[in-house]
């Protein structure tokens, strides 16, 4: 009866180490884009305007014409 006993304990607690490790919904941040300037960037303005009109981060990527853009990675709401 005791080795009963220690095996029903013994897969109950395998069981809630199993429930345990079930990961759990995480509220995923999502990252969007916005291009803000195609034809032009200066680092400086780029980063001022991202700031301003969406509060993130504003970089200068280059184009396949050899200029740079200035793009907005920002944390997009309701999505």
């Amino acid at each position: 009866m005791a080795k009963l006993s220690f095996t029903h304990f013994f897969l109950l607690a395998l069981v809630l180490s199993g429930i345990s490790m079930i990961p759990r919904t995480v509220n995923a941040i999502t990252r969007c884009r916005d291009v803000l300037n195609r034809d032009r960037c200066e680092l400086s303005t780029c980063q001022q305007q991202c700031l301003q009109i969406h509060n993130g981060n504003g970089v200068c990527v280059a184009s396949s014409f050899g200029e740079y853009g200035c793009v907005c990675y920002y944390t997009c709401t309701g999505i």
